[in-house]
């Protein structure tokens, strides 16, 4: 009875879809998909193609600005803007830092040895952390994992365009550099400083012992110096501030002064001194070797100089009161109608914060760009005051393309060995 009085399982089907699709359809328990994983959308921008003078190379010194928002790339000569060219930079949780840079590494071939040996044709260092300009894709958007990409042809000849030392300047928006002029800058060489003497007396003949000096003949200039009896007047010795050791440097006879005759000369007179705030050693002549680069650091209140990267010497400033100077790029170059004379341009940085760095989202999601007021050069170059035989140094060393760079920060962490004067800006 209780077997006549249970339905079978048929009739349970059809009991259970009789609302349904009818009692001939089968049910089954499917598992729904997945909620799909949130993905960013990309907008693909139409991007214009590079362009290039038809001049067969740039005139002068280049500077490279990009601008992260534009996702362009802009390179500048003597001229004005030489050429320009879409790029592709860092993608969300891979931002290309922005700041001031210059090309410390060149190589032709290179393969990264952070993301699995990828390709980075053409590439030129400007951070040791990993962060190039090379050659790569281009989607229309950023892409990278902070490196600047830029088309193959493109990548090839700036290649040829640069020099170790070139200034790359990255921002939110398009900086260009514009001329610029101000007492502080020098526009020519500094004039020797020849050392006063007093006439001497005539003698019983009529002539003076100056006269017999230019009579007598020349002494044998090839005569070398005899390391053994000691450093002679005519020679100058620089102290090093880390060790306390002393190395021989010849130096003209406007500098022949000897600040210790009794310590030690190593015989090695080609080794540069390190950077140091002696007094004594800013009155020291460079001798030109490669690029130079300054720094005028308002954190430190100091003046630093670099040749191929390496610290020559510093000395302090003075930075009268007024709130932050901004970030400054002043480039040297030469000026067409005069050979002896200079030129400068400036290309100034947004103010080091957040919201300048960071485009406003409107309601439909479209971002703009901050529109932020640049700091004046001309009024944080007012403010600073730089000892004269500092700043005759800087003058007598430094050669078109060479670079002095204002900041309210000090040296970071990326400025270092093997680099010259990087400033962040975020």
């Amino acid at each position: 009875m209780a077997l006549i009085a249970w339905p079978s399982a048929a009739q349970a089907q059809f009991f259970w879809d009789l609302d349904n699709d009818g009692p001939d359809v089968e049910r089954s328990y499917v598992e729904p998909p997945p909620a799909p994983r949130p993905q960013v959308k990309h907008t693909r921008k139409a991007q214009k193609p590079a362009v290039i003078k038809e001049a067969a190379k740039p005139q002068g010194p280049v500077l490279i600005s990009i601008s992260i928002e534009e996702q362009r790339l802009k390179v500048y000569d003597s001229n004005g803007l030489y050429a320009e060219t879409p790029i592709s930079t860092g993608m969300r949780g891979h931002s290309t830092p922005m700041g001031v840079f210059s090309i410390i590494g060149k190589k032709k071939f290179h393969r990264s040895n952070i993301y699995s040996g990828a390709p980075m044709p053409y590439m030129q260092r400007i951070t040791w952390s990993g962060i190039a300009l090379h050659a790569g894709v281009l989607p229309g958007y950023p892409a990278s994992h902070g490196c600047i990409r830029m088309p193959m042809n493109f990548a090839t000849r700036m290649y040829g365009w640069t020099r170790m030392g070139s200034r790359v300047v990255i921002a939110p928006g398009q900086l260009s550099p514009v001329d610029f002029e101000h007492p502080l800058l020098f526009t020519r060489r500094p004039e020797p400083k020849l050392t006063a003497t007093s006439t001497p007396a005539p003698n019983e003949t009529g002539t003076t012992a100056t006269d017999k000096q230019a009579d007598a003949p020349l002494p044998d200039l090839k005569t070398g110096l005899n390391l053994q009896d000691g450093p002679r007047q005519s020679d100058m010795l620089i102290r090093i501030a880390d060790t306390g050791d002393t190395v021989l440097a010849a130096t003209p006879a406007i500098m022949r002064e000897s600040t210790d005759t009794t310590a030690p000369v190593q015989p090695n007179a080609a080794t540069p001194a390190p950077a140091t705030d002696d007094p004594a050693a800013s009155t020291v002549p460079v001798k030109r070797t490669g690029h130079i680069a300054a720094f005028i650091s308002r954190k430190e209140g100091k003046i630093f100089m670099r040749q191929n990267f390496e610290p020559l010497f510093e000395a302090p400033v003075t930075i009268a009161d007024g709130g932050p100077l901004g970030t400054h790029v002043f480039t040297l170059r030469a000026d067409k109608d005069d050979p002896k004379a200079f030129k400068w341009s400036v290309v100034s940085l947004p103010p080091r914060q957040a919201a300048a760095s960071q485009p406003h989202k409107t309601k439909r999601g479209e971002r703009t760009p901050v529109e932020v007021a640049l700091p004046s050069p001309s009024v944080a170059l007012d403010r600073i005051t730089v000892p004269a035989d500092a700043m005759d140094r800087i003058a007598d060393a430094m050669m078109p393309g060479d670079s002095l760079t204002v900041s309210d920060l000090g040296l970071g962490g990326e400025t270092g060995r093997g680099t010259d004067f990087i400033v962040p800006l975020r």
